[in-house]
């Protein structure tokens, strides 16, 4: 079995900002980080405030990291 990811539509990102990514912001994204990880290979990061991850995101080639959101900042 393969994947293979394509960019969204017009419509599909509209549908995409509007409903699912409130829910991959708030409680879903770490789900959402293995799903880009095992499409793209990139590693998971999560950020910790004490010994809990609040915050999951993926690690891009070029050091940035991308969540639901997209493309985010270190200090985001």
């Amino acid at each position: 079995m393969s994947t293979t990811l394509t960019p969204p539509q017009p419509k599909e990102l509209r549908i995409i900002r509007e409903m699912w990514v409130p829910i991959f912001l708030n409680g879903e994204c770490l789900a959402f980080a293995k799903a880009l990880h095992r499409g793209l290979g990139w590693p998971i990061m999560g950020l910790m405030r004490d010994e809990r991850i609040v915050h999951a995101a993926v690690k891009r080639p070029d050091d940035t990291f991308h969540d639901a959101r997209g493309v985010v900042e270190r200090d985001d």
